[in-house]
């Protein structure tokens, strides 16, 4: 087939799967030695051994004839504590590694604009909260986003400005089984010369989502070029500064808001009620003892799990829109596809679903996000 077979890619294919080495030897009915040594360098990955893994994984040759996308581990900000395992955390690098060279591949041969977005590349080690709001500030100009209102749709303002959206579901998993608690979003871009690409575990609220990718964002932005002591809190921070601007929330939130002014202000920014209370703290339009006050309130009326106010969940559309682009109306059927890009269609379209009918087309600029009450 004049194919060129990598042997660091399976490894790869193992990651992606899910598989410690004894496993795959016994499903490819590969000797562990074997296998322990094409993955060492020690020896080469032959025709017959990568056939042997794509029969059995699925995958297409072609996975091992391509090279993984250059991402630095520490990169990729994954809890490193026993919310996720190591092999669920490998899992989920080489998942977003495969994604970003997808996107790279589709950027390339769609010719699709590279995001052009501020950077901050100061070298404070830690921005303070006046810098993050002026940073989100820039960023909203950059996007065509007005100052005072809200962001209609997150994704869509993301995937405009050429940065790609993609849901991270791993090959055999669940939704629930991919979302780490407390972490729902991964992101990376190489700087102006490459695509960037953010990353979402599905599963979460919509509203949930949209600060997600607020704060990945932030991490394009903020940390693209400069190291910081506390990325978490600064791309939390720039999230809400993008999503709801400081004299905005300063016109809506007084000392003695109550929950329901908090409900109805969810209602139109499309952010959580207690993110929308810990903006309030941050800014000081609260206080601590009454931000801790309408947390408890939550709590008692069981808002802390499912609050009211249903928001409107968002889909993302370019990557399916350069897949149809590049490969035709049904590019999940199309081998085509599958061997360009080195992915099997039940990956390809986890991460580039087709959109409903609703999705397809971006509302036009401004158009109002639609919430609704429960």
């Amino acid at each position: 087939m004049g194919m060129t077979f990598f042997a660091e890619r399976l490894r790869s294919a193992r990651l992606l799967l899910g598989l410690d080495n004894s496993e795959l030897s016994v499903a490819a009915r590969l000797d562990h030695s074997v296998v322990t040594a094409i993955e060492r360098g020690q020896c080469p990955l032959t025709v017959d051994s990568a056939e042997a893994v794509a029969r059995v994984t699925q995958l297409p040759l072609s996975f091992f004839a391509v090279r993984s996308a250059e991402v630095p581990r520490d990169s990729l900000r994954l809890p490193e504590d026993g919310d996720l395992s190591a092999r669920m955390r490998d899992r989920i690098r080489q998942l977003f590694a495969e994604a970003l060279r997808v996107t790279e591949v589709l950027f390339e041969e769609t010719r699709y604009s590279l995001p052009r977005l501020p950077v901050e590349a100061t070298s404070a080690d830690r921005l303070s909260g006046d810098r993050i709001e002026s940073v989100a500030e820039h960023v909203r100009a950059a996007l065509g986003l007005g100052p005072d209102g809200h962001v209609p749709y997150v994704m869509r303002a993301l995937e405009r400005h050429g940065v790609a959206v993609a849901p991270l579901i791993l090959p055999g998993s669940t939704d629930a089984q991919c979302l780490a608690p407390g972490h729902f979003g991964v992101s990376f871009w190489s700087g102006f010369d490459g695509p960037a690409l953010v990353g979402f575990f599905p599963g979460a609220r919509p509203d949930r989502d949209r600060f997600t990718l607020a704060h990945e964002l932030g991490h394009l932005v903020l940390h693209s070029r400069r190291h910081s002591v506390d990325a978490e809190w600064e791309a939390n921070r720039f999230a809400s500064a993008f999503l709801i601007p400081a004299h905005r929330a300063a016109e809506i939130f007084g000392p003695d808001a109550t929950l329901i002014d908090f409900a109805r202000a969810k209602a139109e920014w499309g952010l959580s009620i207690q993110a929308l209370i810990v903006r309030a703290a941050e800014l000081g339009l609260i206080g601590a003892d009454r931000a801790a006050s309408l947390c408890e309130e939550l709590r008692v009326r069981g808002w802390r799990h499912s609050e009211p106010v249903e928001v409107v969940a968002e889909e993302p559309v370019l990557l399916w829109r350069m897949l149809v682009n590049r490969f035709g109306p049904s590019p999940y059927r199309s081998s085509m596809a599958a061997e360009r890009l080195g992915l099997p269609p039940f990956v390809l379209r986890a991460l580039a679903p087709e959109p409903t009918h609703a999705a397809a087309v971006p509302p036009p600029s401004g158009q109002v996000h639609q919430l609704r009450h429960r």
